[in-house]
């Protein structure tokens, strides 16, 4: 990617929800916002679990019920974060936690 012409190059903030790996003592793992930038990962806390066997049916077009509305919820927060971080420019995860956490 080169300069635009106004030498000011929007620099992309990658947001996505994705299993945390260390399970919990009942085999669920949460689901985090991944948030990437610059190389530089962060993960918050959706407020939502799942066992790896919900997670793969979460996403496919399987997911009824329960999980189905998981995964809209899910969706949500990371269309959400995303738009967030879109509006903060220059990015700084600073300022992402304060309008994305703490304003709420």
């Amino acid at each position: 990617m080169g300069m635009s012409t106004f030498g000011v190059m929007k620099i992309n903030v990658n947001v996505q929800v994705v299993p945390n790996l260390r399970a919990k003592a009942d085999k669920r793992v949460s689901l985090k916002i991944r948030t990437t930038y610059k190389g530089i990962r962060k993960y918050y806390s959706t407020g939502y679990a799942a066992s790896e066997m919900d997670w793969f049916i979460m996403n496919s077009t399987e997911a009824k019920n329960k999980l189905r509305q998981i995964r809209n919820a899910i969706v949500e927060i990371e269309t959400a974060a995303q738009k967030c971080c879109d509006t903060i420019i220059p990015f700084s995860y600073k300022e992402f936690e304060y309008i994305f956490f703490e304003k709420k």
